[in-house]
């Protein structure tokens, strides 16, 4: 949804950046900063101030995650099948650290959290496998991608810390809160795009083996 406005920003943070930052720099960067969140989600344990550590590493991730590929590109140094291993390996790594960290919060059920983890991997993976077998790479499905994601991570957290440990609802799971309603959200709605795209690879099919026949 503002996949344009955040490229055109990024692209003018990148001229800006001095000639010692690298690709490398920003990946890595973007990795430490998702650990950052993950560590101040768990820590929200011992004081809901630790939440804003949760909010600035989800902050530093995200532009991390955004410049590293545009700086590769702006200055023309790309290495594309070493910085694809690394950008997805550190990607994981990122996404595992902040829904571990809020997993470990009082502020989520450990369960939800982990079906969160899991939907975004399960995208991961049809983002890798329509890839490879489509020649189609996209990062964004229903309109949401991973910026998204963190913003309403970001929103979260913050209204997480106006709140307290939200309760929505008891049920038999324990009290539910706002992260724990929009992770199972999440993974309802994962399923749509890979049915989506069931149907279109079947269709393909079909029309290739009508081709074939004539």
């Amino acid at each position: 949804l503002i996949a344009d406005a955040e490229r055109r920003l990024a692209l003018r943070i990148v001229a800006r950046l001095p000639d010692w930052v690298t690709p490398d720099h920003c990946t890595f960067g973007g990795l430490a900063g998702a650990c950052a969140a993950g560590i101040g989600f768990a820590l929200s344990n011992a004081s809901p101030a630790w939440l804003w550590l949760g909010v600035a590493g989800i902050f530093v991730s995200w532009w991390g995650d955004s410049l590293d590929g545009n700086l590769a590109r702006t200055r023309n140094i790309q290495r594309p099948k070493y910085g694809a291993f690394v950008d997805h390996l550190t990607d994981a790594l990122s996404q595992l650290a902040i829904f571990g960290g809020i997993a470990l919060s009082p502020y989520a059920q450990a369960w939800s959290a982990l079906l969160a983890l899991t939907a975004y991997w399960l995208l991961t993976l049809l983002t890798l496998i329509t890839a490879l077998t489509a020649g189609d790479f996209r990062i964004s499905y229903l309109g949401v991608g991973p910026t998204e994601i963190r913003i309403l991570l970001i929103l979260g957290t913050i209204l997480h810390w106006l709140a307290g440990p939200m309760t929505a609802a008891a049920t038999a799971w324990g009290a539910l809160s706002f992260f724990d309603a929009c992770f199972a959200g999440a993974f309802a709605l994962v399923w749509v795009p890979f049915l989506i795209s069931a149907v279109i690879r079947s269709e393909e099919r079909r029309v290739g083996k009508e081709c074939r026949s004539r």
